[in-house]
């Protein structure tokens, strides 16, 4: 989704902040297009498509770009509000320490210049999450290490000041320690439950083993990126997509498809292309891993 340019602004954030550092203003002028050139020539080292095939390079920008416009989705919540809801689903203490984190940070006189790089990033990037309108709350993942650094803060102050009140040594530790662990644990409780979840069958697996069960053998089927992706595996010849409603009814006539995998909810944004009742459904039920699946049959004229 090339977010990775987010994190240009906190590189020029610390820039500026380091030539208001009087030992070094003057000294690095030549750092910003170093950056730069740095970042682009990187940027072309692991995507040497975007220079080998521009035409098409270009083309898969537009239609990233067309996918995450304003208005290309209608979400039932705004798009931060569901980001906040992921991050806080595993624990509801670490976002509220993380805003304190924040603001005892920012509000301090010798340390908030230190701070600015990651804050200016974890503004920016909360900005473009909630301005888009697709949300994957694997999107939020570059904010998490900020974050945590930021919930950190309130803890080790309160480290500070219980060794300031009791005048204990070690009562800094313990203090950090024991809240740091209130914090951590419902986490890994979470981490726990997920991976042994994970290593049931889930819903494209079953989606998969129906469709051998009830589909013939050889049949066309198109599917999408996130539903099943070893049905060639299953005997099935596969005409592959992104997204099926990415192409009309006739395009798949002419492709020979027989059958429409989808693997979604909300089956509006599917239109025509489904016209007859599923064949076959999948749902996610008893906390089963994996998206809702539903086989229709497309309609030969």
């Amino acid at each position: 989704k090339y977010n990775a340019a987010v994190v240009l602004l906190p590189v020029l954030v610390a820039w500026v902040v380091d030539q208001r550092h009087p030992s070094w203003s003057g000294r690095r002028a030549g750092t910003v297009p170093l950056v730069l050139v740095a970042f682009i020539a990187t940027f072309v080292a692991v995507t040497p498509y975007s220079v080998l095939d521009l035409p098409g390079f270009l083309n898969g920008v537009g239609a990233q770009l067309s996918r995450f416009a304003p208005g290309a989705r209608t979400l039932a919540e705004p798009a931060g509000v569901l980001y906040l809801k992921h991050l806080n689903a595993a624990s509801a203490a670490w976002l509220p320490l993380a805003a304190v984190g924040v603001v005892i940070a920012l509000a301090r006189r010798r340390s908030w210049i230190c701070w600015m790089p990651l804050a200016s990033f974890l503004a920016a990037y909360a900005y473009v999450l909630a301005t888009h309108p697709l949300v994957f709350a694997r999107y939020a993942l570059p904010a998490v290490p900020v974050l945590c650094l930021f919930a950190a803060v309130p803890i080790v102050q309160l480290g500070d000041t219980a060794a300031r009140l009791t005048a204990r040594r070690g009562a800094d530790s313990l203090v950090t320690l024991a809240v740091a662990l209130i914090v951590i644990v419902p986490f890994a409780l979470v981490s726990v439950a997920t991976a042994r979840q994970m290593q049931r069958p889930d819903t494209r697996t079953v989606a998969t083993e129906r469709m051998r069960a009830l589909l013939p053998r050889g049949a066309v089927v198109a599917g999408e990126s996130y539903g099943p992706t070893n049905l060639h595996r299953a005997g099935f010849k596969v005409v592959p997509t992104e997204r099926l409603f990415g192409h009309d009814l006739q395009w798949y006539t002419r492709a020979g498809v027989g059958y429409l995998v989808v693997s979604s909810g909300d089956l509006r944004p599917y239109g025509d292309l489904l016209r007859a009742a599923p064949v076959l459904q999948v749902s996610p039920v008893n906390g089963q891993w994996g998206p809702p699946i539903a086989v229709f049959a497309v309609e030969q004229p």
